[in-house]
This record gives structure tokens, C-alpha cells and sequence, in this order.
């Protein structure tokens, strides 16, 4: 027993060389802020703005000078859901890896991360799916549990504002809030033809959550709403009160909110991921998790594709941070990846899987010029090549000006992410200056942008590693 107790302890605080049970990535668990916000979009940086594109939807464009490494924005999703395959492993609220999970006291059926977590999911969206997560994981279809999650999230009075407001796109504010189901309803949304099919099937999911909403006491509320007629609430039935199949307003407006999120989330959820590291410090050899979620970013919905993007997204907790993959000059668009990148994958291939899942047709420089594969392109210019250039094995040095990025406080493996991120966006820097003509990125662009990437996960995503045991996998969060 004592063996095994020692053997947990080292797998959750891994020993530094000082000898003190600190965590190798102490500084780096904390999500950054953004220092100055966009004045009508707080989730993004006042270094971008949102206007009309020639296409008349809305995208994201650089106000001035943006550096490789830049974060963008950072987005607090409207509702974000587990994937059934991680409810043992991962928390039911946040979606991150669990170490010590509290559980809930009613069903048990879920666990989270923490006392927060659990408090705030209870007093949300936990009441209207407790004791019935088995039957809505059982009936799930895509993402649309998003369009339960985000309804249940919030009381009644507030979901029966939403779809009602007439001062503006985005509120009497002008400001477009993160959380905001208005701003979710507002996007310019990819038109699609839908056949009889596809429409019956969201109108009965939409159906289906409204019945769970009112089976769990939704409706039954002592808010000033209007007149409610008694619901297919269980709480109304224990009570002895005759049940009413018929659909008062406010029951009508939230089936029409459901089906109109469920129809928005293939264009505005965002798969959550999370960086996998290759021990329980080796950063360097990580890779980006299975899809562990999904969630809805009203916000970040507005940046569009291209098969060679500018920004990437990467994922702390549930919540997704946009960070400049190259450096941009003021007026250049803001875009990131939906699909693999150009160097990864055929034009045919990205063709028909953004038209399937997103009914659109890229029309990107990349797409355009057809450019080849990542084996195909050119090497990079001479005196940058990539031979002598890993993120492996760096010699440590004091940072006498460490740039943007504070090195106090920060332990040995976060001072050896913060000069592997310096060192790749100084090649980067040269890289870009020595780009004399249009055309595909040589082959060490490509892949000092997957090492900035790299960088990214290990500084911002929340991480975890794996330990292979006799009868499986652990997961432990760093």
C-alpha cells in the first residue's frame, strides 16, 4: 500500500530537481488575459477588427503589425459538451482531464474537476439533464446536445429575451457578448439546401429537448413570465396537477430557439482539444488529443477558413484562444484552418469534406494555384535551412530581454518553452523577410509554424500525459 500510495504521489506531483513537489508548469496552468479588447467584440484583441467582407459576411482583419505568437482572442464558449468516450476521464463541465473528481449527488452519472465546477453546472444546466444523461447521450445526433445545454444554461426570463430585441445586431449595448445567444442567432450563417429529411430530423431533436426541459421542471418557474400553462413536468405530476400536452408561448419560443441553435451548430461549434505531452515534461514530443468536445464561440464563428490559415486555434479547458500563426500587416485577413492545411492534403480531398460538413467552397490562394503537397514544395531559402534546427535539447541562457513573454516565477521546463517559442518566431522573422514573390511556403515555413504550434499547446492548452499500466491507459493532467 505504501508503494502504490509513493507511486501516485510521483505521477501527480512530479518531483522537480530542487526536490519540492511543485508542478513542472506552475506559471503556465493560468489562462492569459487579453490587455486591451476590441470595443464591440470583448472576446477578441483590439489588435483585430470585425467588418464586411465583399462577400457580405462578417470576418476578422489586422488593425496593425501582428507577431507570430499573438494571441487574437479568447472566447468563454456559450455551452460546450463532453464526447460521450471521455464522461470517466475528463470533467463534465470544463472537459479537462481529472485527477481528484467530485461527482454529482443525485445521478452520479457525471463527474467534475472541482467544488467550482460542480457548483456551477448545478446551478445551471445540471438540473434539466440529471438522472437523464444516459438517454440524451444514448440519442445524441452531432453536436446539436449543444442547443440543450446552451437553453438550460440560463433561467427562463433570460432565454425568453433571446430573438426579441429590436435595437440593433448586437443588443442595446452594441456589444457582442460571448455569452450571448443573440450574437450566436446573428451570424451570417452558410445557406444550404436541406431536404424534407434533414428538417423532420432537427424538428424532432428539437422536440425531444424541449420534453426533457419540461420533464425536469423547466418551466415550472416562480419568474414573472407570463402565463404558463401546467407543463409535462414530473414536479407538476408529483404534485397532482392534471397534465396539459398543449404548448403555452414561452414553451413555443424555446422548441423554436432549439431548432434554431441545433441548425447553427455545424457552422459554429468548435471541436475542443487538448495537448497531449509525451511524458510528464516532455513537451517537446507532444501531439493535440482525440476531439475530447465541442463547443459554441459566437465570436470566433466569424473567422473564416483558408487552407493556409493565419491563426490557429488552441483550447484551455472548454474555453479557445485565437493566436497568430505568422506575422500579418495591417488590413490582412485573420483566418484559420477547418479542414487539414494544403501541405497535408489533396485539394479534392479538402474540397469535399468543407463542402460536406460546412457547405462551402474555399476559393484560397492555396486553392486557387492548386499548390502541392508538403514533399513537393520548395526547400526555403539558402542560409535559413532547417538541418541544425530542433527544439530538443537547447542549451539553457538567461533571457536578459525576454521580449512580451515574463520568465519570473517560471519553472525549468517553462523557461525552456519560452526560448523554443523565441527561437521559432525569430526564424519565422526571417523566413517572412526573405519572401520576395507570391507563392507556396517553402518546406522549413511549414515546419517552423507546426513547432510554433507546438510551443502554443505546451504554453496555453491545458495538458495532460499518459501512463501505460498493465491493464490499460491513465490519464494524469499536468
Amino acid at each position: 500500500m505504501q508503494e502504490l500510495k509513493d507511486n501516485l504521489k510521483n505521477c501527480i506531483y512530479p518531483r522537480l530537481e530542487s526536490g519540492g513537489e511543485v508542478s513542472r508548469f506552475s506559471a503556465m496552468k493560468r489562462l492569459p488575459e487579453l490587455k486591451s479588447r476590441n470595443r464591440k467584440f470583448p472576446a477578441l484583441s483590439d489588435k483585430v477588427e470585425v467588418s464586411q467582407s465583399s462577400h457580405q459576411k462578417r470576418e476578422l482583419f489586422s488593425t496593425g503589425e501582428i507577431g507570430a505568437g499573438d494571441i487574437l482572442g479568447i472566447e468563454k464558449p456559450v455551452a460546450s459538451v463532453l464526447e460521450k468516450e471521455f464522461i470517466r476521464t475528463n470533467c463534465w463541465n470544463c472537459l479537462i482531464t481529472l485527477k481528484a473528481p467530485y461527482g454529482c449527488p443525485l445521478c452520479s452519472a457525471v463527474k467534475f474537476c472541482s467544488k467550482d465546477c460542480l457548483r456551477e453546472a448545478c446551478s445551471t444546466y445540471h438540473p434539466s439533464e440529471c438522472l437523464l444523461t444516459d438517454i440524451i447521450l444514448s440519442n445524441r445526433v452531432e453536436s446539436w446536445h449543444l442547443a440543450l445545454r446552451a437553453v438550460g444554461s440560463k433561467p427562463l426570463s433570460q432565454i425568453l429575451q433571446v430573438g426579441s430585441r429590436t435595437s440593433g445586431r448586437n443588443g442595446a449595448s452594441g456589444l457582442s457578448s460571448s455569452g450571448d445567444l443573440n450574437a450566436l442567432l446573428n451570424l451570417d450563417l452558410p445557406l444550404r439546401t436541406e431536404s424534407v429529411e434533414e428538417m423532420k430530423k432537427r424538428s424532432i431533436m428539437a422536440v425531444f429537448y424541449l420534453i426533457i426541459l419540461q420533464m425536469t421542471g423547466y418551466f415550472d418557474t416562480t419568474e414573472d413570465v407570463g402565463k404558463l400553462n401546467p407543463s409535462l413536468s414530473s414536479i407538476q405530476q408529483m404534485k397532482g396537477k392534471e397534465n396539459d400536452s398543449t404548448l403555452s408561448e414561452p414553451e413555443l419560443h424555446v422548441a423554436t430557439l432549439l431548432e434554431k441553435i441545433i441548425r447553427a451548430t455545424s457552422s459554429c461549434s468548435t471541436e475542443i482539444c487538448h495537448f497531449e505531452m509525451g511524458g510528464e515534461e516532455e513537451w517537446t514530443t507532444g501531439k493535440v488529443t482525440p476531439v475530447l468536445g465541442r463547443s459554441i464561440n459566437p465570436t470566433l464563428a466569424m473567422v473564416p477558413h483558408s487552407c493556409y490559415p493565419t491563426a490557429a486555434r488552441v483550447c484551455h479547458a472548454n474555453q479557445t484562444l485565437l493566436i497568430a500563426q505568422k506575422n500579418m500587416k495591417a488590413g490582412e485577413r485573420v483566418t484559420i484552418n477547418y479542414t487539414a492545411p494544403f501541405y497535408a492534403a489533396s485539394r479534392s480531398h479538402r474540397k469535399e469534406f468543407l463542402y460536406t460538413g460546412f457547405n462551402l467552397s474555399c476559393e484560397c490562394e492555396a486553392c486557387r494555384q492548386d499548390w502541392d503537397l508538403f514533399d513537393n514544395l520548395p526547400p526555403g531559402p539558402q542560409g535559413l535551412s532547417d538541418q541544425d534546427f530542433h527544439l530538443k535539447g537547447f542549451k539553457m541562457v538567461e533571457f536578459g530581454n525576454p521580449g512580451k513573454l515574463q520568465v519570473e516565477g517560471f519553472t525549468a521546463t517553462e523557461r525552456s518553452i519560452v526560448e523554443a517559442f523565441s527561437k521559432v518566431r525569430s526564424k519565422l522573422d526571417q523566413l517572412q523577410c526573405s519572401i520576395v514573390c507570391s507563392g507556396p511556403p517553402s518546406k522549413v515555413m511549414i515546419q517552423n509554424q507546426v513547432r510554433l504550434f507546438r510551443c502554443l499547446l505546451a504554453m496555453y492548452s491545458s495538458k495532460l500525459f499518459i501512463i501505460k499500466t498493465e491493464y490499460g491507459k491513465l490519464s494524469i493532467p499536468v
